[in-house]
């Protein structure tokens, strides 16, 4: 499979707007009182954890913090970029990529929030702070395959939800399905593929 290229046009994370950002409180889940989904295009949609492995250049278990901002949309050089939300993220562990533990990255998450209202691109409800998760991440780049300096330090989940599987515990490791949506931190659309891929994730990477 072609490794896919995130169009700059269609990138939804603008690290350097941070002084225009607004900022969240520590608790997201707590912000909203409503959720709406907005219609989006999988530039790139899995079959298979190998899949997944293919198309990023990251493979992490992350820990969120508590420094979440929210991007407004604008334009940037007359390349518009949508709304957005990114977090500091600490580096637990590393399974793919040169990251390195206990480092600190950006993740921009496809959901913003706004007038107590949720908007969520694809089936990605926001993470919750503190907890573990397996994250496929990649770099964003142009439409020359360059990655701009600005935007250095920001990561962006692998086909949205599909880049992020909460660690289980001991005890629902051989049974996923007890996990609720709310836990998965997974919308209201099907989730069987996601299953499906998040048992393969377990399997491999899991001792």
């Amino acid at each position: 499979m072609k490794k896919f290229i995130v169009v700059l046009g269609l990138l939804s994370v603008v690290a350097f707007l941070a002084a225009a950002c607004g900022k969240l409180s520590e608790s997201n889940v707590e912000l909203y009182d409503e959720v709406e989904y907005v219609e989006v295009l999988y530039s790139f949609f899995p079959r298979s954890l190998a899949d997944m492995v293919e198309q990023s250049d990251y493979i992490v278990v992350g820990r969120l913090m508590q420094d979440t901002e929210f991007i407004p949309e604008g334009v940037y050089k007359g390349i518009p970029y949508e709304r957005t939300t990114v977090t500091s993220m600490e580096v637990v562990e590393v399974i793919k990529g040169d990251l390195k533990r206990g480092e600190i990255i950006k993740l921009s998450e496809p959901y913003h929030i706004e007038d107590r209202i949720l908007f969520v691109k694809g089936n990605y409800l926001p993470s919750i702070v503190g907890q573990d998760y397996y994250f496929f991440l990649i770099k964003p780049v142009d439409e020359t395959g360059d990655r701009p300096e600005i935007w250095s330090d920001n990561h962006l989940p692998t086909g949205r939800e599909y880049g992020r599987y909460l660690v289980p515990s001991e005890r629902n490791r051989s049974n996923l399905e007890a996990y609720s949506r709310e836990e998965l931190s997974l919308g209201e659309n099907r989730i069987d593929l996601y299953m499906r891929i998040y048992q393969e994730v377990v399997e491999a990477y899991m001792e």
